[in-house]
């Protein structure tokens, strides 16, 4: 079963609005930031679009350098000026610890790493020579407290300032202004500018927008005077609201605890709704709907739980334009490049080799045509193991992946990896599989026929052959038995001869493991007289 499709739907829309109020031509659904090659905040620009101007790897890609943290990433890295920089939490439990490294983006070389500046709690901003992070502390006995919002020098990591009282969240930078949570800061100075209610979405001009769960509120960017406020129209049950900003328009995604996902659209101008659109959902906690991506007339979002859907909806009208189906668990929320959308996760590789080479899920990324929905290309890390593959970093023709474990709890493992083009396509090992493997079958087969409703004499010999069935394109690597029921699998191959050297029941297992070491087992009982 190929659970990958896309399907295009019908345009019901223009693509494009030109506007000439200034020298620029810009899209009417345009990222709000400067047309750059960099990803310089959360989502990438001020409006948390999850766009950018440049192209990732291509045709293919192929790894070009890792990083280990050796700590929990809490989210993507930021790339800007040729540098990589990652915030990552050292220690899950009190007392908070973490730090900011800085890597080379070509050669993934560390730069710097600052300490001491408490366990982060969202991904960094770089605005010219300044990084912008925030941090939690604790006041854990014998422990300073080095949470706050910082800021650092982008070449060297040295602190330039520090604000201890700080909102926690990923800050984002415009015009001279860091905003992090519901508060404004002087980015030179971090002088506090003005406080509000609810977490900044985004920027877009003279506007900063802001989100609590209930409301949407417009503020202005200078000193936060609500221009309007209008309420999220949903339900109460609603748990998790996350948005992107353009200057037409305020896109939000909303969890709730119905059998439905609600993506809308509110005029930027007013807050009114121009358009809702509801996809389907599992109506559990894992079913997830992702922030959305704007680019160029276009929303994405990805319907993320056991497998996932991205889907690319008008901007104008919320029309569905194309859905891609992939088994991965766990599916990330889109970026999305010049033409091409990526979605991280975790997926099934495939097989190199059979015997003990197994396909386990492991982290990958998806490349998509923004256009269509069709594969471009896709890249199995199976290096990283069990880990999941978050949301894509798209910048100077690389992707960079950070991989951990789903939701981190459990584990402070992460690592870096930047992807690069590649004229030839992943070895076999480093694509993902078509879907995820199914479980194989059993059965065994006696002689004499239906031994198991017969009466054995003593040292009578019952053969016994075992057929199993698997997933199309694997086959079982091995045939293991427990002839006299302790547990342990002592003898192998398909098919073995059993002697009635017992006295009573007797039963007796086989388990086969096919070559993706998914195993099953079938048993059959032998009654001796």
């Amino acid at each position: 079963m190929n659970r990958k499709r896309a399907r295009v739907g019908v345009f019901l829309a223009l693509l494009v609005v030109v506007s000439s109020v200034s020298f620029l031509a810009v899209t009417a659904q345009r990222s709000p930031a400067t047309a750059s090659d960099d990803w310089t905040s959360h989502r990438a620009d001020e409006g948390r679009t999850g766009s950018t101007t440049d192209s990732g790897p291509t045709p293919y890609a192929t790894e070009d350098w890792n990083a280990s943290f050796d700590a929990r990433a809490e989210a993507g890295p930021v790339v800007a000026n040729g540098t990589a920089y990652a915030a990552v939490t050292t220690d899950a439990d009190l007392p908070a610890t973490g730090r900011v490294v800085a890597y080379d983006a070509e050669s993934g070389e560390k730069r710097w790493t600052t300490g001491k500046v408490g366990a982060a709690t969202g991904s960094p901003a770089v605005s010219s020579d300044t990084v912008y992070v925030s941090t939690r502390g604790t006041n854990a006995d014998g422990y300073e407290n080095y949470g706050g919002l910082y800021a650092l020098d982008a070449d060297t990591g040295d602190v330039k300032w520090r604000v201890e009282d700080a909102p926690r969240g990923s800050p984002v930078v415009a015009d001279g202004v860091v905003y992090v949570g519901s508060t404004a800061y002087d980015a030179e100075t971090g002088e506090k500018l003005w406080h509000g209610t609810g977490a900044i979405i985004g920027v877009v001009g003279d506007t900063a927008y802001a989100q609590n769960g209930s409301a949407v509120t417009a503020r202005d960017a200078d000193d936060g005077t609500v221009q309007w406020s209008a309420p999220i129209p949903t339900t109460a049950d609603a748990s998790a609201v996350e948005g992107a900003v353009t200057s037409e328009r305020v896109f939000l995604t909303v969890e709730t605890a119905n059998d439905t996902r609600s993506i809308y659209a509110l005029s930027a101008d007013d807050g009114s709704v121009d358009w809702k659109r509801s996809v389907p959902g599992a109506g559990d906690d894992e079913d997830l709907l992702s922030a959305p991506a704007v680019k160029d007339g276009s929303v994405y979002v990805t319907a993320r739980g056991d497998t996932g859907t991205v889907y690319a909806l008008d901007a104008d009208t919320g029309d569905e334009r194309w859905t891609y189906e992939t088994p991965a668990a766990h599916p990330s929320a889109p970026a999305v490049g010049n033409d091409t959308v990526y979605v991280g996760g975790q997926f099934f590789s495939k097989l190199e080799d059979v015997g003990d080479v197994v396909r386990p899920a492991v982290p990958a990324v998806y490349a998509l045509d923004a256009t269509d929905g069709e594969e471009r290309w896709n890249y199995s890390i199976r290096e990283a193991g069990h880990l999941v593959a978050y949301t894509p970093v798209v910048a100077d023709g690389k992707a960079y992946v950070t991989v951990r474990e789903w939701n981190g709890i459990y584990s402070d493992e992460s690592r870096l990896y930047a992807l690069e083009s590649s004229d030839e396509k992943p070895p076999r090992d480093h694509q993902v599989a078509e879907d995820e493997p199914d479980d194989p079958r059993v059965t065994i087969e006696t002689s004499p026929k239906d031994a198991e409703n017969r009466t054995l004499r003593r040292n009578q010999t019952v053969v016994l052959r075992a057929n199993a069935t698997t997933a199309e394109n694997d086959g079982i690597v091995r045939y293991e038995w427990d002839v006299d029921g302790d547990g342990e699998f002592e003898r192998s191959g398909r098919r073995i001869t059993v002697a009635a050297d017992f006295c009573g029941d007797r039963t007796v297992t086989v388990r086969v493991v096919d070559d993706d070491r998914l195993t099953a087992e079938g048993s059959v009982t032998l009654t001796r007289g």
